[in-house]
């Protein structure tokens, strides 16, 4: 008898003790995790109407922004008072647009694309008909040093490859053009 008390006393603290344990390390695990999720927004856009890009219809929401990246969207008021707050009431808030047909030739005189960025255009495909800077590679080099406004792809203009391999001859490329 005085075995079976003794053993269920050391159940007992053993899962007391496991207890303790993972009573413990759940502490630690909150009060490390606090700072992290505590992190204060630098802005939070408020009242807007979100249209997500899912065909689902707008939604008002707030958006928390920290640095670059969009930390939260909620449905709810987001509770903040460290961060600027920037009413959109009234605004409609989305991801960037892409303009498919961008004419951009001018960016290099004016990189900050004002005109597309303030149209909520984020990313501008230029050379949609035929016509790209030639060569590309010092063109890309040059808005890569200068920096623009918002991203830039470009199609690959046929007719500024041909004139730059072949001018404007009517004909046939060669071969070697054409590997060019």
């Amino acid at each position: 008898m005085a075995l079976i008390v003794v053993l269920n006393h050391f159940k007992f603290f053993m899962s007391f003790k496991i207890h303790i344990y993972l009573t413990s390390l759940l502490i630690l695990l909150l009060l490390w995790a606090q700072p992290i999720c505590a992190q204060t927004l630098d802005f939070v856009l408020t009242g807007g109407t979100v249209i997500d890009g899912t065909g689902a219809p707008g939604y008002r929401a707030d958006i928390g922004l920290k640095g670059k990246r969009i930390m939260e969207v909620s449905r709810k008021p987001i509770q903040d008072t460290k961060a600027k707050i920037i009413d959109a009431s009234g605004l409609v808030i989305s991801p960037g647009f892409i303009d498919m047909h961008a004419h951009i030739g001018p960016i290099t005189k004016l990189p900050e694309a004002r005109s597309m960025v303030s149209q909520g255009i984020t990313t501008a495909i230029g050379g949609p008909d035929g016509s790209a800077p030639w060569p590309l590679a010092p063109y890309l080099i040059q808005l890569e040093r200068q920096g623009v406004g918002l991203n830039v792809c470009l199609l690959v203009g046929h007719n500024s490859v041909r004139r730059g391999v072949m001018a404007l001859e009517n004909r046939a490329p060669t071969d070697k053009e054409l590997k060019r």
